[in-house]
């Protein structure tokens, strides 16, 4: 995944210096991972955040999973005018004893990126070799502050609706990960960093199809 930042013209890649560090969401964002095409799970795919952020992965039961397989582009009304959005609803459950907490920020058209504590990664099914890319996941539309404070407590289950084709700001722009544009399927993974226990930890979905659909 591409990041483009239109101020002074420079373009934006991995490992080059941007004058000041970026926030890892950003880092994160503008990877691609190639994995060999075979049939396990694709373990680094979001190895460079896991290294960035130097969390344990959690032993608590917590889940994340697609609530739907096919997906279609609906038109709303954004910070920038009436936009397709390409999203998929996502639903944490927390099946521990006990209560989680994490950030999940909304979209935001301006300035730099939003630090979030979910990410995405998706990679088109059907090609030779393994090329996943992944980006911050953002809840779809602006409400007012990007940040989102979530609680789970045990034994609950919230729902949110994660952008796939969301371009980046006005300032930092960014080819999507999903252009909605671009029909088929796709193999999708989750990232979520939370707090527990007064520690910081993660979980990694497993692997879920989903169709983009006209």
């Amino acid at each position: 995944m591409r990041v483009v930042g239109s101020i002074l013209s420079f373009t934006f890649a991995v490992g080059c210096g941007f004058g000041t560090a970026p926030p890892p969401s950003i880092l994160s964002a503008a990877q691609s991972v190639e994995l060999p095409a075979v049939g396990v799970q694709p373990a680094d795919v979001f190895s460079r955040m896991l290294q960035s952020r130097l969390v344990k992965r959690t032993s608590l039961a917590i889940s994340l999973a697609p609530q739907v397989s096919k997906i279609r582009p609906r038109v709303m009304d954004l910070a920038r005018g009436r936009l397709p959005v390409l999203s998929l609803p996502v639903a944490i459950t927390n099946s521990s004893a006990h209560e989680i907490r994490m950030n999940l920020a909304h979209e935001w058209s301006g300035g730099i990126w939003p630090q979030t504590d979910l990410y995405v990664a998706v990679e088109l099914s059907g090609v030779k070799g393994k090329f996943w890319s992944n980006a911050p996941g953002y809840q779809v539309g602006e409400k007012g502050s990007a940040d989102r404070l979530v609680v789970l407590k045990p034994g609950e289950t919230k729902t949110f609706d994660i952008r796939l084709n969301w371009p980046g700001t006005g300032s930092l722009q960014s080819e999507p990960l999903i252009d909605e544009s671009k029909l088929g399927r796709y193999s999708i993974m989750f990232l979520l960093f939370f707090r527990a226990n007064d520690s910081e930890q993660y979980v990694e979905s497993e692997a879920a199809d989903i169709e983009v659909q006209k």
